[in-house]
């Protein structure tokens, strides 16, 4: 399916726990304390990535999940427990509580790492059991980067193609050929919402470094998937093709890039391109990179078409 949303019930793995949580499974309640009935409490994921294969390492278990129940009031964490052994009943103080769900360590940059979180509030009262938890909707929260580079079977890029990808304050990956399908997550940082993509390789037997692409905005919860490709004029043939050459007669790289929100569920039913738009600029701060001025508004939440970058002529 092109999304799907996956969710389990504890109470199988709550049953399997009992045997050692013996003593959280009774309904004794001790003085100032009140209990949680982890039977309905329920833990869901938003995955609108139709390119997740089950050999892959960012396939994400549920079960994996880890549950923290932390005090509102101190941001203490109060209880924590791996979703699949969460215990049938746990006993807590009287308060006010999240139980945050968590997967992932959200790092710098990695390879196929996402990073998801979800919250939900309930409250613990002395001598009672609190069993109407709202469910636990956990959403990606780091910032998934997928980058392509092909030259339609011209034969043009050299083995050394690459783009190197910048993301928050420190987050760097080196796409090349090889990591075509393979997704790089890199941590969203506060106050550094700027993307960048870098080509450099060998294009025709010369060897380029290509001005970097900027990209203003980024959020975290987005997928950016970002396109490379090496164009020729449709009047050459292989053999006559040269680097460089006179305008809209030479090679050029083009770049494009299409944005997904992987915060939100897709209607099976709407067009497969649906995806946001946004700017993308080179980095010498050009204000209009070609854009179409019949083009949707990039600032625009509402579906649209994939955003074209600035074209590298050689």
């Amino acid at each position: 399916m092109r999304n799907s949303k996956y969710s389990i019930i504890l109470a199988s793995a709550a049953t399997l726990a009992l045997a050692g949580c013996d003593k959280e499974a009774t309904f004794n309640i001790n003085p100032g304390e009140g209990q949680l009935n982890c039977r309905t409490l329920t833990v869901d994921y938003i995955n609108n990535n139709p390119n997740v294969r089950s050999s892959e390492s960012s396939v994400v278990e549920l079960g994996n999940f880890i549950v923290d129940f932390v005090n509102t009031a101190t941001n203490d964490t109060a209880r924590s427990f791996k979703y699949s052994d969460m215990p049938e009943i746990v006993s807590l103080p009287q308060g006010s509580y999240r139980a945050a769900a968590s997967f992932g360590d959200n790092p710098i940059a990695e390879w196929e790492a996402p990073y998801y979180l979800g919250n939900s509030d309930f409250e613990i009262k002395v001598g009672e059991i609190t069993d109407n938890v709202d469910p636990v909707e956990c959403v990606l929260s780091n910032i998934r980067v997928r980058v392509k580079i092909n030259d339609l079977n011209l034969g043009l890029l050299g083995d050394d193609a690459q783009v190197v990808v910048h993301a928050g304050k420190d987050g760097e990956l080196t796409y090349d050929l090889s990591t075509i399908n393979t997704a790089g997550y890199f941590r969203f940082v506060e106050n550094s919402h700027t993307l960048t993509a870098e080509f450099s390789g060998t294009v025709d037997g010369k060897y380029i470094n290509a001005t970097p692409l900027i990209f203003d905005n980024v959020e975290a919860g987005k997928a950016y998937d970002i396109n490379f490709t090496v164009n020729r004029p449709d009047n050459m043939e292989p053999g006559e093709i040269v680097v460089g050459g006179e305008p809209g007669n030479e090679i050029t790289v083009n770049a494009t890039i299409a944005i997904m929100d992987q915060t939100k569920e897709i209607d099976p039913n709407e067009p497969e391109d649906n995806i946001l738009v946004d700017d993308m600029r080179p980095a010498n701060g050009d204000d209009d990179p070609g854009k179409d001025p019949n083009d949707d508004d990039p600032n625009d939440d509402n579906p649209g078409t994939e955003m074209k970058g600035p074209k590298v002529c050689l």
